[in-house]
């Protein structure tokens, strides 16, 4: 809880989270459980102001070495 103060926690009506390690975790962000069983991958939980269940997307994934050779692109057209 030292991570998300209650304060701030208060004051984020919608809540975003992947994949989380454990039961602890989810309930730190969403305020219940389940996040830890998401598929990873972009598997996204949302907990939305108004809403009352959570809503459960997918985003796009993007693995580390594809994220290096974008960079790699970007870099090299921009010398």
């Amino acid at each position: 809880k030292d991570a998300l103060p209650m304060q701030l926690r208060a004051n984020l009506s919608n809540r975003l989270v992947l994949k989380v390690a454990d039961k602890r975790n989810s309930e730190l962000v969403l305020d219940e459980s389940g996040a830890e069983r998401l598929l990873g991958r972009g598997h996204l939980a949302a907990k939305l102001s108004g809403e009352g269940k959570i809503i459960l997307a997918q985003v796009p994934f993007i693995d580390e070495g594809e994220i290096i050779e974008v960079a790699g692109v970007i870099g090299r057209a921009w010398h």
